[in-house]
């Protein structure tokens, strides 16, 4: 049977092209893993960090993540201390960065395992000194180690919030964007994890990330990295649920941020509809909030344009007739009218009308010398004079007539 001698081997054909050879390696590898334990773990880590050809590294970083718990406990204590060791020098001595972040990986796997008990208290400050190194890479993995462990930090060592916060305030400023992603990420986990009812300190903490935040999100847009930026939204997203409190001051510039993605036509639809989200998700939960703010006026007169875009297929139409029509220099008109559905059925079209009484709401926008009604609150347009959609509704007292009223 394989040995540990055999395991270089063994990875190596695991990264063979041919489906035959990486089978057996795999049943080569369990049944040496079953038997060697704890052993194999700590083999597995050296290969990690020493072998000559980087794919091997990260291949075995790959596996010794999968396999490490399930063997942990039958390593001595002291093995176990030399293991922890042994994974941070690894982080801070790989070149290269694949191979950094799958060892970075198995230190979240171990140290969700050993935080909690009080087994790793030299982790923390170990990723706070990362996170302030002159590296790139040291920064960027300690931010991506932050993200994955910020559930087991903040639940179990309290006392380390206020690093923490300052930690990501630091990185969401950094000079590589890298580096601001990757503690953007760690800003999300910090809100999604924060504690429901924190101290006033602890609300402070994630006030102060806002802004940053928002700010991470515009320099990545610019960047062309829009995926990126819509972690801002999670981020707000969080603090609108969970954490209202630390939106205290920052309405104002929170939906300033919105309305510029949402308004830039230059983006991608996926993008401006996640702004827009996020403003109906704050006016859902904290409708007080944005008239405190007195943001309501300028955030209607942003958003009423943006009803007038066409739809993305209608962009493919003609183009001179899609600018006739919108809400922008426009003025829009609802009124509930009483209609003879016999007689309506007679003038408007059938696919626009649906009759279920006797009175409609009508939707229209008055432009300087043409009328045109608008089919509800969407961004439907028709070339026809007049379209409406009926609505059944209570009934109504003296309206005006509905032939007078549409012109």
């Amino acid at each position: 049977g394989a040995t540990l001698e055999h395991l270089p081997e063994i990875l190596r054909a695991l990264l063979s092209a041919e489906n035959e050879s990486r089978g057996v390696a795999e049943a080569t590898l369990k049944a040496l893993v079953r038997d060697a334990r704890g052993q194999c773990i700590a083999a597995l880590l050296r290969h990690a960090r020493g072998d000559a050809d980087a794919s091997v590294r990260q291949l075995a970083a790959v596996v010794l993540k999968r396999k490490v718990l399930a063997h942990w406990s039958t390593l001595p204590p002291a093995h176990q201390e030399e293991f922890k060791n042994a994974l941070l020098e690894g982080v801070v001595r790989e070149p290269v960065p694949a191979v950094r972040r799958a060892i970075a990986d198995v230190v979240s796997k171990v140290a969700k395992a050993t935080v909690p008990m009080g087994a790793w208290s030299a982790l923390p400050e170990f990723l706070a000194q990362c996170a302030q190194s002159p590296e790139e890479g040291h920064r960027e993995v300690a931010f991506v180690l932050f993200a994955s462990l910020t559930e087991t930090i903040v639940g179990t060592m309290t006392r380390h919030y206020a690093t923490l916060g300052n930690l990501f305030q630091s990185g969401l400023a950094d000079a590589s964007l890298r580096v601001r992603v990757a503690a953007l990420r760690a800003a999300l986990a910090l809100a999604t994890n924060a504690p429901e009812k924190g101290s006033k300190d602890e609300t402070e903490i994630l006030r102060g990330l806002v802004l940053p935040v928002l700010a991470v999100a515009r320099n990545a847009i610019a960047a062309g990295e829009e995926k990126d930026a819509s972690l801002a939204f999670e981020v707000l997203d969080e603090l609108v649920e969970a954490q209202p409190k630390a939106l205290a001051g920052r309405i104002e510039e929170v939906v300033a941020f919105c309305v510029e993605v949402a308004g830039a036509r230059d983006l991608d639809a996926v993008t401006r509809r996640r702004a827009l989200d996020a403003v109906s998700f704050l006016a859902r939960h904290k409708p007080k909030a944005l008239c405190r703010a007195k943001v309501v006026p300028p955030l209607l007169r942003a958003l009423c344009p943006l009803c007038g875009e066409p739809k993305e297929s209608e962009l493919a139409g003609d183009a001179e007739e899609t600018k006739k029509y919108g809400w922008t220099d426009a003025a829009v008109f609802s009124l509930v009218v009483r209609v003879d559905p016999a007689k309506a059925q007679k003038w408007l079209p059938n696919s626009l009308l649906r009759v279920r009484g006797d009175t409609a709401r009508v939707f229209f926008a008055w432009y300087a010398r043409r009328l045109f009604v608008v089919r509800d609150r969407k961004s439907l347009f028709f070339s026809e004079r007049v379209a409406c959609e009926t609505r059944t509704s209570s009934s109504v007292s003296r309206r005006p007539d509905f032939h007078a009223a549409a012109g």
